[in-house]
């Protein structure tokens, strides 16, 4: 995480920046590997990651879902309690090279509101960085 942007509200997230994560706990590191081209399992195989706890097909269909919608939803992988959605920022190559993303409080997050507000709002704020890094409208 490199910036990071708080709300007025009295619930907040713990300031990230600095931290990294594995990409599959979290939705910006999956929106960020499922685009960019590269082989999710080679890259756990170099780290020499063993997470039991990890489906490795379920991570393959997830990323492919998250391909097809250009969205991430993650429930719980930055915390219990916390779901991120995240969109991905592109370079003017076209290359993936960052994510913008939503941390918030899994109990002000309604579905509805997901689809109708969050997604589109980050969707939009992907496309504006991008356009600045060169990468031309879709």
């Amino acid at each position: 995480f490199l910036d990071m942007v708080d709300c007025e509200r009295q619930v907040k997230a713990t300031s990230l920046i600095g931290r990294r994560f594995p990409y599959f706990t979290n939705a910006a590191g999956k929106a960020i590997k499922a685009l960019e081209g590269a082989d999710p399992l080679n890259l756990l195989k170099k780290r020499g990651r063993k997470n039991k706890l990890l489906d490795v097909g379920t991570l393959l269909e997830e990323l492919h879902e998250i391909r097809h919608k250009g969205v991430a939803v993650d429930c719980g992988g930055l915390g219990e309690g916390i779901v991120s959605v995240a969109v991905a920022v592109r370079d003017y190559a076209g290359k993936v090279v960052g994510a913008i993303t939503m941390l918030v409080p899994s109990f002000r997050v309604v579905a509805d509101r997901l689809e109708s507000e969050i997604i589109p709002s980050l969707r939009e704020g992907a496309a504006l960085l991008s356009m600045k890094l060169g990468h031309g409208p879709c």
